[in-house]
């Protein structure tokens, strides 16, 4: 039940950081005026930024529950050390999370905060994910697989600067940014079964030409989806650091 409660865990999140990036790509930031309801409801009456956001929001509040629940079920059922501690993170990062969205609403972010909002989304990410994967087992950790997974949490972070700033040279810093992953993505798949390596690689190579085509030609490229793959590579790289011991 505790596995079930996590990967749902990483799920949620990973759809809060998704409708967060939809909120950017809409510029919907300060759509809604009151927190955590919005204007006085509970659910979204509006359309366009107004649904936007609350969906962002609405996301982000579950995860907080369910957080709350998968650490508390970790620790009742005597979860491995990794396990509690990772989701136990998810909770205080989670929370700081909300808190800081209520302290500004309904002003929009500045860069800065929204940077650090994006960082502390890809941190929850990786902590659920890790809780969600080792869940009670005893597991050796894989060195090349946690430093991919920070090499992606990176390279998100690189890519929510270019969202959230008009800074000259992001778009040549997100082109070596995706080139960096995709040579280290190489080297620490090296051991894993070559369809695996293959699937992670294209996966990577997805992204860097989605980039590419946004920031350099004239053809918009939904920010969401390249989001969306970011967080299935975190996530995967995140799968791939943990080893059952034998």
């Amino acid at each position: 039940m505790a596995r079930a409660g996590g990967v749902a865990l990483v799920v949620i999140v990973l759809a809060a950081i998704v409708t967060g990036a939809h909120v950017t790509e809409r510029d919907a930031g300060s759509s809604i005026p009151d927190f955590p309801l919005t204007y006085g409801e509970l659910w979204s009456s509006g359309s366009g930024e107004v649904t936007v956001a609350w969906r962002h929001r609405t996301a982000g509040l579950l995860a907080v529950a369910v957080a709350l629940v998968v650490a508390s079920m970790h620790s009742a059922r005597g979860a491995s050390r990794a396990a509690r501690l990772a989701t136990w993170v998810s909770v205080a990062l989670l929370v700081g999370m909300a808190v800081m969205a209520a302290r500004i609403n309904p002003l929009p972010m500045r860069v800065g905060e929204a940077v650090v909002h994006a960082f502390f989304g890809w941190a929850v990410l990786a902590t659920s994910a890790w809780s969600a994967s080792v869940g009670g087992g005893a597991h050796d950790v894989s060195r090349r697989g946690v430093f991919l997974a920070l090499v992606v949490g990176v390279d998100a972070c690189v890519a929510a600067v270019g969202r959230n700033a008009d800074v000259p040279g992001v778009a040549t810093l997100g082109l070596v940014s995706s080139v960096l992953l995709l040579g280290f993505s190489r080297w620490c798949l090296g051991r894993r079964a070559a369809w695996l390596r293959r699937g992670y690689l294209g996966g990577v190579l997805a992204l860097a030409v989605l980039r590419g085509v946004s920031d350099w030609t004239t053809m918009p490229v939904s920010p969401t989806l390249q989001v969306a793959l970011s967080g299935l590579l975190l996530v995967t790289a995140v799968v791939f650091a943990r080893r059952r011991r034998a």
